[in-house]
């Protein structure tokens, strides 16, 4: 992302949105596969968590130091898998392949996958209005998360 941005080159832009797109299917595959071997785990699912925080995090950090984030929105998604994190960090002896999940916070890292997406589309066709609207959008994705952060403290 760093060397994509300002106009590198349009196949290292392009390559940049195919990893996204790539690392975002394996998300969603990874799950779906490891239940259908019966080899789904609490471990393995706090493992994922934290692969999905490295990935919106690193991409979110690399977009903050563009400017095209503020330095807060990687702030949320680490806050709220923390929490996360700590919520499940024991599992249920009934129940040892499941963590307690969180609709709202599923939905904001769900958000923050998106975002990062966004923010690889707008670097690599180096739209510089698209960067004004994905930095309203992390704003709105980050007091999503506040919200959902502070709900989760009660």
């Amino acid at each position: 992302m760093l060397e994509t941005h300002g106009g590198a080159s349009a196949s290292t832009g392009a390559l940049l949105f195919v990893l996204y797109l790539a690392t975002a299917f394996s998300d969603v595959l990874d799950g779906y596969f490891a239940r259908k071997a019966g080899s789904a785990s609490a471990k393995w699912g706090r493992l994922d968590v934290l692969a999905d925080v490295w990935f919106n995090t690193s991409a979110l950090l690399a977009a903050a130091w563009l400017g095209i984030v503020g330095y807060w929105v990687p702030l949320g998604t680490t806050a709220l898998a923390a929490q996360f994190l700590y919520r499940n960090r024991a599992t249920l002896p009934a129940r040892q392949s499941r963590l307690r999940e969180d609709l709202p916070g599923k939905a904001a890292g769900v958000v923050y996958y998106l975002l990062v997406g966004a923010v690889a589309l707008v670097v690599w066709l180096d739209a510089g209005r698209g960067l004004v609207w994905i930095g309203w959008a992390g704003d709105a994705v980050f007091v999503y998360t506040a919200l959902v952060f502070m709900r989760n403290l009660r």
